[in-house]
């Protein structure tokens, strides 16, 4: 009975490494994801900027990102 127990909670033990590694693995993809994402956006922002006012580029750039924010917020809940 005791090799039983042993038994289940090697087992045990082993699925929940197991379950662990699977969920760090996936945050690490959605992690590359956004950082890529937000990569891009930088420099569309940059883009947006040329040639003008510092106002008026942070106006642009604070707009770009809450747009962003928008369509990559899904990211953060899988």
């Amino acid at each position: 009975m005791s090799k039983l127990i042993t038994l289940f909670a090697l087992l045990l033990i082993l699925l929940s490494f197991t379950l662990s590694y699977a969920a760090r693995r996936e945050h690490d993809q959605l992690k590359n994801q956004f950082e890529n994402i937000e990569k891009e956006s930088i420099k569309a922002a940059d883009e947006i900027c040329e040639g003008l006012e510092k106002e008026e580029c942070l106006m642009k750039r604070t707009l770009a990102a809450h747009v962003d924010y928008i369509y990559t917020q899904h990211l953060d809940h899988p």
